[in-house]
């Protein structure tokens, strides 16, 4: 409230400000990533990719798997936390899951790994 030092009013004007608080958001973090059938495998072989986490206000996960050499994505971006990689071609492979909160600007706020071999 604003008053003249003459005014005879308890106040001459105001102004009010609007504002919310909110809690912080607490980073992404991966507990688990995991494949539904263990290393090795035949090329071919369907495996089901699960990741868990928590944090973030609304979560988004990416799969992606590399040979060494090549990167290939398996799932991108979304709320879905399975994606199902079929690989066929040989070899020794790092399935990545990527995890961000929908509100991030980063490419990925964390992630988790697992190494895989295909015969």
């Amino acid at each position: 409230n604003v008053k003249d030092s003459k005014s005879t009013k308890s106040y001459d004007t105001f102004k009010t400000i609007n504002f919310q608080i909110t809690a912080p958001v607490v980073a992404p973090s991966i507990s688990s990533f995991t494949a539904d059938k263990a290393s090795p495998q035949v090329n071919n072989t369907a495996v089901n990719l699960t990741a868990s986490a928590s944090g973030g206000t609304s979560l988004l996960y990416q799969f992606w798997a590399f040979d060494g050499t090549n990167w290939t994505l398996i799932k991108d971006y979304s709320s879905s936390y399975t994606a199902t990689w079929t690989p066929t071609t040989a070899g020794s492979y790092t399935l990545y899951v990527n995890v961000k909160d929908s509100k991030s600007t980063k490419s990925f706020d964390t992630f988790k790994t697992i190494n895989f071999q295909i015969n």
